[in-house]
């Protein structure tokens, strides 16, 4: 077997097991308490924010924030694909 044919192989099965977790997030997460729970909480969260915040240091607070978010999520997705853990409830799947 090729090279070629090898990453066609291991491509397909990546495929599949992405669709199964589609699958069993729209069948048993999307739309339960817990995805409400989450849901709510991140707009409480937003509010609260945009209310307290002090526009003096909004730039700052700004970049802070960019840099934590683009670290933060790139150490969550490799241990999310290191298997170290998961996610059943993901309310990010709501905005894409």
């Amino acid at each position: 077997m090729s090279i070629k044919e090898q990453y066609i192989e291991i491509f397909n099965k990546n495929q599949s097991s992405v669709q199964s977790h589609v699958n069993f997030w729209v069948e048993h997460v999307v739309f339960s308490w817990q995805w409400w729970f989450m849901v709510a909480t991140f707009i409480i969260c937003w509010t609260v924010f945009w209310k307290i915040k002090k526009s003096k240091h909004l730039p700052r607070i700004t970049i802070y924030g960019l840099l934590w978010i683009i670290v933060a999520s790139n150490l969550d997705g490799l241990g999310y694909e290191l298997g170290l853990w998961g996610y059943t409830y993901n309310p990010q799947s709501l905005f894409t």
